[in-house]
């Protein structure tokens, strides 16, 4: 029974109660022949879903009751509207099933389904990195094939999802890029980072900025190494110089200087406003520049979104900034 995908669904429709199966509808039908353009075999999936049945009405709202009469340890599954724990033994059901198939990569298909196997309703934040699950199983976020008729736009981020699933299909593993990240440097740091930044054709920079002062910029000369230099550090209300001194802060800004106005091609996120930036601010200028990747992005598919976390959910496995920073860990069900 064990299969290297299970696709996991929200709860059944007209086509699904009819035939007893998930996905066996107008949304399963597109879902399947998306598999099948990126070179998955639907006979190495398992289909199921959440809830194995229709909701009265269709609607997922009449599975909802209140916080106290909900079910325990999860948070709202729609907006403020808790599960009732009436339905808790389909959870139980629905965990028994993942740990007999035994998949390598769980496909979380829309709000419902994260809501049970991450205890994370919210969609949009989670899709497209794979997390672990409270089965302890890998888990790849997306939208419900049904949302992409409603709203076609989504098609192409859920096609990327699919392709992304194809690739963690083979290993049971979350696999996160590794990167040697350089924080809170001195300036015999900068010197010692600079020949990476020499040896490299190609620098990826970034810069942040608060009440007009830039706070720190980032240079990664590869991509899987970086440097972040500091200017400006929060002291609870207060805003400090990170350098000990005027001269020390001087020279750190002057490493900025250099690095920018070296032959490497300088790219960034949403980079035209930070060149207006250095330059208005501070006479810094980068005559290399190559191209900015919101714009790019935002040209080969105007109809997407074009943040830095929505472009990083389709080209890396790297998950939700706001995800991460939570430091929440999802508990196993036991």
């Amino acid at each position: 029974m064990t299969k290297p995908i299970l696709i996991l669904g929200e709860a059944w429709g007209n086509h699904e109660r009819q035939t007893g199966q998930s996905f066996s509808g107008p949304a399963g039908g597109f879902l399947r022949s998306q598999l099948s353009a990126v070179g998955i075999d639907s006979r190495d999936c398992y289909f199921t879903s959440v809830f194995p049945f229709q909701p009265d009405g269709g609607k997922i709202l009449s599975l909802c009751s209140t916080k106290p009469n909900a079910v325990p340890g999860y948070p709202a599954a729609i907006k403020t509207n808790y599960i009732s724990k009436e339905y808790a033994p389909y959870l139980k059901d629905l965990y028994t099933t993942i740990r007999e198939v035994n998949p390598n990569v769980i496909l979380a298909l829309g709000g419902l389904a994260t809501w049970a196997i991450l205890k994370n309703a919210k969609i949009k934040s989670v899709r497209g990195a794979p997390v672990i699950g409270v089965t302890g199983h890998k888990v790849l976020p997306s939208y419900n094939p049904g949302a992409v008729f409603r709203d076609y736009k989504l098609r192409p981020i859920v096609f990327s999802d699919i392709k992304k699933l194809k690739r963690e299909m083979i290993f049971p593993e979350v696999r996160r890029p590794r990167r040697e990240l350089w924080i809170e440097p001195t300036l015999s740091d900068l010197a010692d980072f600079e020949p990476y930044i020499l040896a490299s054709n190609e620098l990826s920079v970034d810069i942040e900025t608060k009440n007009l002062q830039m706070t720190c910029i980032g240079f990664a000369p590869t991509p899987d190494r970086a440097i972040v230099i500091p200017f400006i550090i929060n002291d609870r209300a207060k805003q400090n110089s990170y350098w000990p001194s005027l001269n020390t802060e001087l020279a750190a800004l002057a490493y900025v200087r250099k690095w920018l106005a070296l032959p490497n091609t300088v790219f960034g996120q949403n980079f035209v406003y930070d060149l207006d930036y250095l330059w208005t601010k501070y006479g810094i200028t980068s005559p290399n520049f190559g191209h900015d990747t919101m714009l790019t992005h935002h040209a080969m598919q105007p109809e997407m979104e074009k943040g830095l976390g929505f472009l990083a959910s389709l080209y890396t496995n790297e998950p939700s900034w706001k995800f991460m920073l939570k430091s929440r860990t999802i508990k196993k069900d036991s």
